[in-house]
């Protein structure tokens, strides 16, 4: 799948996961650290209608090479959600996607 394919698919993913009419991804950038997971910054144009909101967020993946004890994304989600919820000083996770078909691996 080609760069521009992925970000059609990860833009698609986000629009629906949201309920927007559409997302844009206006900049992405990889954030340095994590030899398990990738990190990559993206700030995501959203619009329903005449409404337009920018997000700035964090898209986290498995790198190529992982690690057997590290976490998985489906693991990780479900312990910063309830760390989250509990009243922790962690990000918030907003979603979590195992369609493989979107980039090619869970995030």
């Amino acid at each position: 799948m080609s760069i521009e394919e992925r970000r059609a698919a990860l833009e698609a993913y986000l629009a629906k996961a949201t309920g927007e009419e559409s997302a844009s991804i206006e900049r992405t950038a990889k954030l340095s650290g994590g030899a398990i997971q990738e990190n990559h910054a993206l700030d995501v144009v959203f619009r329903s209608g005449c409404h337009v909101r920018n997000e700035k967020l964090v898209l986290r993946t498995d790198s190529p090479s992982g690690v057997a004890v590290s976490h998985s994304r489906a693991n990780e989600f479900a312990l910063l959600r309830a760390a989250h919820r509990a009243g922790v000083r962690v990000p918030e996770p907003l979603h979590l996607c195992e369609d493989r078909a979107v980039l090619g691996r869970p995030f």
